[in-house]
């Protein structure tokens, strides 16, 4: 998936930036990159989605893991 989006927020975290960022459907979607990976607030951004591994949690307990299968459009994100 990907398509275009607007960062809204960026928070500094040692290693890692996390940002907020708008898509044109006006969801909000939240990344994490790498520290010298720096976007300002209202910069236009790239977006893409890349899931190798899925984890998926229920009430705080982690209940399986494995490998991404094929998943919605990317228009059911807005994208």
């Amino acid at each position: 998936l990907q398509g275009m989006g607007l960062v809204v927020a960026r928070e500094f975290h040692g290693e890692e930036n996390h940002y907020t960022v708008r898509l044109p459907s006006a969801r909000i979607v939240h990344s994490t990159m790498p520290s010298h990976a720096v976007f300002q607030t209202g910069d236009p951004v790239r977006v893409s989605v890349c899931i190798p591994e899925v984890v998926i949690f229920y009430q705080g307990r982690a209940l399986g893991r494995g490998k991404a299968q094929a998943g919605p459009s990317p228009s059911e994100y807005g994208l």
